[in-house]
């Protein structure tokens, strides 16, 4: 009897301690209790876990959620998907609740590399709870059952590329904020990518390629009857929410004992996985049947070859297609009128003709579909390498050339009689010439134009530049070219090539250049007059009317040069190596550090800093950003642009130069579409930074 009573004794211990055991924690993470290495938390009913993985073939860490029992592994949700920090050794690194009462990760350097954000600051103790719905859940009321209506925080409201169900798709009416899915960037990189699953307007589901809705489903009304046509939903139950917070579409599944989601994949196919009753394994249902074949899938499709621009470039015909988005709008007679206005512009791609209308596309063709019902026919255009005409239109095209080789034949020794003459008058009278769409004026002529360069409007490395007026009453800007005569070898052809290339540039961020004049001892330019005055005028001036504020500096749109200036040189500008478009990106970065300061990277800092070189320190050691603001703008700026700005201008200013950024990265960062990590301190600026370490002094000569 004694036995018997004392295992009853033991088997009730036992079960008391397990019960212990699941209350101590191990479905969440509590300010004595964090996670590190490989341990995991799990949801109590065994349904998910939480823990530290590695996203495909990275190398870099990450905290997720993924299914308990699937096999493999299935991640639903990740936290540091946007961190700029990587995180190569789980073991070093803690999520655990900090002494305000938030969940955060930390780096083994015990920085913070992500965070729920300080949620209530009059709640100082808050666990976080994984629950069997895959929702991780901050509260500050230790009690169960957690209820997400009573969470300070819950990974419900910011989801991540899976839609699981209870899920949310929709807006957060408090922060003003959308609640959607958004892809990976790759397989191997769980960032932002750059498709969308959203709540549009009427309550539809729409499928967003940044900021552009390509595929959009009807309005829900307690069922989805989808343009989406292929996402079936026979397997799940949506419905939708409205109160005074939030609005929302979730569903739930008709059979629960099954695991389902909704996943965007890098790509834009919406995959509906549910677990197969006889094995577990997961299968996919596709909503979008086209895949890029490059792994980095928003960048899109390339031409094979080039148009060629008013050579035989051809149109291909696709039937039943919905029409890209954004054409331009004419009114035109027939077909042929309508292709005819295409092929006269170099820049335009396709073209779709409708009754008495001319559609028109210039540039990429976004969100063509093909094969859609009572779709439209558009006319795509080709190079004439890319395939062979038809058979009749190449007959009329041999006809016409022999045609036009025969009037060629007969005005060659014209032409030829004339260019020799052009050339010859060219050598003997340089200013006369004209070259591409610029003017060629006399020395005289602009002379009396700037009234003998009285009013001087500024001057920079290769000249000063003096304010004029034209016999058109047009103002201009005259630039006078120091240092540079025609006795310099082929400084002559030099210059003209350069001005005929110049002339030709059309762009709304570029001053115009209207003309020049040249001799054999002076170069002079004329460019569009700048009444506003140029970005320096409004940068380093003392006046508070003329500072620009944060919004106003649009950093994705500034283009300039800095070749004529000390400072802002490439090294291998004054070393000699070859020069690269690189050298323009070291410019371009020396130039952003001055749109942050508000002042010339050559004069010292109020506390005797280089800024170039306080901009690197402050990025490296996590400092605030905003120390390093245009004082005028007395903090008015969003602290993650500034950060964003400042880690481009570091990368421009590497000194190897295969470290810096191209261009089309520099755009993708500025617009968010890619994300870099901070930039080790360039090579340039270390030396300043053991000087100033030291307590020496320094300068930059201009």
């Amino acid at each position: 009897m004694e036995t018997i009573l004392f295992k009853l004794s033991l088997l009730i211990l036992s079960s008391l301690c397990l019960k212990l055991l699941r209350c101590d924690g191990a479905d969440r993470i509590t300010p004595t209790r964090s996670l590190s290495g490989d341990q995991t938390i799990v949801s109590a009913g065994g349904v998910f876990e939480l823990g530290f993985f590695k996203p495909g073939k990275s190398g870099n860490y990450c905290v997720g959620i993924w299914y308990k029992q699937v096999s493999p592994r299935t991640v639903v949700w990740v936290a540091n998907r946007n961190s700029y920090s990587p995180l190569p050794d789980r073991f070093s690194a803690e999520l655990k609740i900090t002494d305000y009462g938030y969940l955060a990760l930390h780096d083994g350097s015990n920085r913070e590399i992500w965070s729920t954000g300080m949620v209530d600051r009059n709640f100082r103790y808050a666990e976080a709870v994984l629950l069997d719905d895959g929702n991780l859940v901050l509260t500050s009321n230790g009690s169960s059952p957690i209820s997400p209506n009573q969470s300070l925080w819950q990974s419900f409201d910011h989801p991540g590329d899976t839609w699981i169900p209870g899920g949310k798709i929709g807006f957060n009416k408090v922060k003003e904020q959308d609640i959607s899915l958004t892809s990976w960037r790759n397989r191997d990189d769980p960032a932002t990518g750059p498709f969308s699953l959203k709540l549009g307007p009427n309550r539809s589901l729409e499928l967003r390629n940044m900021y552009t809705a390509f595929r959009a489903s009807e309005s829900f009304s307690g069922r989805v009857s989808s343009s989406i046509s292929e996402m079936k939903l026979k397997l799940m139950s949506l419905s939708y929410v409205d109160n005074r917070n939030e609005s929302y579409l979730t569903y739930s599944q008709y059979n629960i004992s099954q695991l389902a989601q909704l996943v965007e994949e890098p790509n834009a196919l919406i995959k509906q996985l549910y677990e197969s009753g006889y094995n577990g394994s997961l299968f996919s249902r596709y909503v979008v049947d086209v895949e890029y074949s490059s792994e980095v899938f928003y960048r899109g499709c390339y031409r094979s070859s080039p148009l060629q621009c008013r050579k035989p470039d051809w149109f291909l015909p696709n039937h039943n297609v919905k029409l890209p988005d954004k054409p331009e709008t004419t009114v035109a007679g027939s077909p042929k009128d309508c292709e005819a206005a295409c092929l006269r512009s170099c820049s335009c791609t396709a073209y779709s003709h409708s009754g008495d209308q001319c559609f028109t596309w210039y540039g990429v063709l976004m969100n063509l579909q093909q094969d859609v019902p009572g779709g439209q026919t558009i006319f795509i255009k080709l190079a004439g390498s890319d395939s062979k005409f038809p058979s009749s239109e190449k007959k009329k095209r041999v006809i016409i050339g022999c045609v036009v080789g025969s009037v060629i034949v007969l005005l060659a020794i014209t032409v030829s009689v004339v260019i020799v003459r052009l050339r010859k008058k060219q050598k003997a009278e340089p200013g006369k010439v004209m070259e591409g769409s610029s003017v060629a004026f006399t020395q005289k002529e602009l002379k009396i134009a700037t009234r003998n360069f009285t009013e001087k409007l500024g001057e920079g490395g290769f000249g000063s530049v003096y304010k004029g007026t034209l016999p058109d009453s047009s103002v201009v800007a005259v630039k006078k070219l120091d240092g540079v005569s025609f006795s310099q070898g082929d400084m002559h052809k030099q210059f003209l090539a350069e001005v005929r290339t110049l002339g030709t540039i059309q762009h709304i961020n570029l001053v115009g250049l209207r003309g020049f004049a040249c001799d054999p001892t002076r170069m002079l330019l004329v460019y569009d007059y700048m009444p506003n005055g140029s970005l320096a005028s409004h940068l380093f001036t003392g006046e508070d009317s003329k500072t620009l504020d944060w919004k106003t500096r649009d950093f994705s749109r500034v283009l300039t040069t800095f070749r004529g200036t000390i400072g802002y040189l490439a090294p291998e500008w004054l070393s000699g190596e070859a020069i690269t478009a690189k050298a323009d990106v070291y410019s371009y970065g020396m130039m952003l550090f001055e749109l942050v300061s508000g002042r010339r990277n050559s004069h010292i800092t109020r506390t005797g800093h280089y800024f170039p070189t306080w901009v690197a320190t402050v990025v490296n050691e996590g400092g605030n950003v905003l120390d390093l603001l245009d004082p005028r703008l007395n903090g008015n700026a969003d602290i993650e642009e500034v950060g964003r700005v400042c880690r481009v201008a570091l990368w421009c200013i590497q000194g190897d130069e295969s470290h810096r950024l191209t261009m089309s990265q520099v755009v993708y960062v500025l617009e968010k579409i890619l994300e870099v990590n901070i930039p080790p301190i360039p090579r340039i600026l270390q030396t300043f930074t053991d000087l100033d370490s030291n307590g020496q002094q320094f300068w930059i000569s201009r």
